[in-house]
């Protein structure tokens, strides 16, 4: 009896293995059926081991060699200094606007007449006027032309003061937060005006929101306070807007793909 299970054993071995084969064989598209059997097996070894080498070479790279990165983001020039603004100390017409927005003007300098009949104090030359507390650029102006009304109390101009700093500042979301740190360099290019070259600058603050959740108030210092194309200042303005590119620090290639397939 026992010879008997022997002898049937290997046959039976052999007819499940067999029939395993067939099953996979089966589970195969035709195509890749027809490549591997024409294939000598030395071929099917060659193509695996080439593609183990391929791997390996592909993953030492992307582990060692590091990749430098780029984010270009937009937003709006801004002075980091507070306007100065002039009131007027009571209400009166306006006789004579001596100055125009985007004009430099000087510290003592007569910006805007007032008429003396109109004020309810002595009309001296000194209360008919309003002067420049500050040397700078004049940005708003609220008033333009003789005999309107201004009541006391009202602005009517705004200086940014001279050699101000300014920066460039922007929202991003917590995507694109990831890789910024504070000193990281920036170029930023003044969009639809060709006459400003290209500024430097470094990220300065990076700040959560107060207005929106998961969003991050980006502010980037400017070095240059007034440009010198050919030699000659050109002031900034407030609210042009500017694009910034963003040098990352450089980082793995195998990083990003595994970052990517999170």
């Amino acid at each position: 009896m026992p010879e008997t299970l022997n002898s049937h054993h290997p046959s039976r071995i052999t007819n499940n293995i067999n029939n395993i084969i067939e099953s996979d064989r089966q589970d195969w598209s035709e195509a890749t059926q027809d490549l591997l059997d024409a294939l000598p097996p030395i071929w099917t070894r060659g193509l695996v081991y080439l593609l183990i080498i391929v791997t390996g070479i592909t993953f030492a790279w992307g582990s060692f060699f590091k990749m430098q990165q780029t984010v270009t983001l937009s937003g709006e020039i801004l002075p980091q200094e507070a306007l100065v603004k002039i009131d007027t100390p009571v209400t009166a017409k306006v006789e004579k606007v001596q100055v125009r927005s985007g004009e430099l003007v000087k510290l003592g300098q007569t910006l805007i007449e007032l008429e003396s009949d109109s004020l309810n104090q002595s009309p001296t030359q000194h209360s008919r006027k309003l002067f420049a507390t500050t040397t700078g650029i004049i940005h708003q102006l609220e008033v333009t032309n003789s005999g309107e009304v201004v009541t006391t109390g009202e602005t009517l101009v705004q200086i940014i003061p001279q050699n101000s700093n300014w920066k460039w500042k922007t929202q991003v979301n917590s995507e694109q937060i990831q890789g910024l740190k504070l000193g990281l360099p920036v170029k930023l290019n003044i969009l639809y005006d060709e006459k400003y070259p290209t500024l430097s600058g470094k990220i300065s603050q990076i700040l959560p929101s107060k207005n929106q959740r998961n969003t991050y108030d980006l502010e980037i210092a400017i070095a240059q306070n007034c440009p010198t194309p050919n030699s000659q200042c050109l002031p900034l303005k407030i609210g042009q807007i500017a694009t910034a590119k963003i040098q990352l620090k450089p980082t793995h290639p195998i990083n990003l793909i595994f970052k990517h397939s999170d």
